[in-house]
């Protein structure tokens, strides 16, 4: 595997991380909405400063501020949605559910960005949709869980849907000003409704939760949505939508590794299915790699 296709999986394997650190952030207390906005607000000024540093601040043309306005607010309704459901429910449920979105993305394609959708990629979401939902057996099983909470994260899947549509239609845009102005639009949304929440008030912050808020800022927003831009502007919206399977993946073994949440053969089994669809839909990481060149 080459270089490239090593760089086009990690954003997948930094979400996945997001889950874990989502469970040490509601254990040091930090509400829901109060951590996306952490999450979205310094991502986009660390992104600003670095456009701004490389002399690409210049702002984007009018014809881009519908799709821009529109990352922001489904960026906005993913994080505050999942981090709210997740909080309910384990970090591998979490990253299952909220990373559900290849089943919407696939009709999206369809009908708002006409694509020609292939079977392929039909058949090879439907695996991965088998996959995931084999991940999911053990957990439902042991702890049905909070149904409420569910529906939520399967709705902040279906806005990371039209996320994906957004920025697919921006992918001609400098991916350092894009995603700053999609994350400073999103924090600023979501700091409003942290506080009519009511969680900006009386929260002290220690060690892990700091490193929680750097984590998913730096590395699981700013680092990898730069990277995901770039995937997108290779990829078709189906294609690549696709490839968002693999965070659930990623957030079973990292919730097995950091959270000790015990694994199943079973849900090891799911993660294979689930790889497979995501090879039979948007083709081997080595594609991508091929496709850059």
């Amino acid at each position: 595997m080459g270089s490239r296709s090593l760089v086009a999986l990690l954003p997948f394997a930094l979400w996945g991380g997001t889950w874990v650190a989502v469970k040490v952030a509601e254990g040091a207390g930090l509400g829901p909405f109060a951590f996306a906005a952490a999450r979205a607000l310094p991502a986009g000024a660390v992104l600003a400063f670095l456009a701004a540093l490389g002399g690409r601040g210049r702002p984007p043309a009018r014809g881009d501020y519908a799709a821009l306005s529109a990352m922001a607010l489904t960026s906005a309704l993913f994080f505050g949605l999942t981090f709210w459901g997740a909080q309910r429910l384990s970090g591998a449920l979490s990253s299952l559910l909220a990373n559900s979105s290849p089943l919407f993305a696939v009709v999206l394609a369809a009908v708002l960005e006409h694509e020609r959708v292939r079977w392929g990629a039909v058949a090879g979401v439907a695996l991965g949709a088998l996959g995931v939902a084999i991940i999911a057996l053990p957990a439902l099983r042991d702890a049905p869980g909070d149904l409420v909470a569910m529906g939520v994260m399967l709705a902040g899947a279906l806005a990371l849907s039209f996320n994906v549509v957004a920025m697919k239609r921006t992918s001609h845009v400098d991916p350092l000003l894009a995603n700053a102005a999609q994350m400073l639009g999103a924090g600023v949304i979501l700091a409003i409704v942290a506080g009519f929440s009511g969680e900006l008030h009386g929260v002290q912050l220690g060690a892990a939760a700091w490193w929680s808020i750097a984590y998913v800022s730096l590395a699981g927003t700013a680092l990898a949505y730069v990277i995901w831009s770039k995937v997108l502007a290779l990829l078709s919206v189906a294609r690549a939508s696709a490839l968002l399977f693999l965070v659930p993946v990623f957030g079973h073994l990292w919730s097995w590794i950091f959270l000790h949440e015990a694994v199943e053969p079973l849900e090891v089994v799911g993660a294979a299915v689930a790889v497979l669809g995501i090879a039979l839909a948007a083709g081997s990481p080595a594609t991508l790699a091929l496709e850059a060149k």
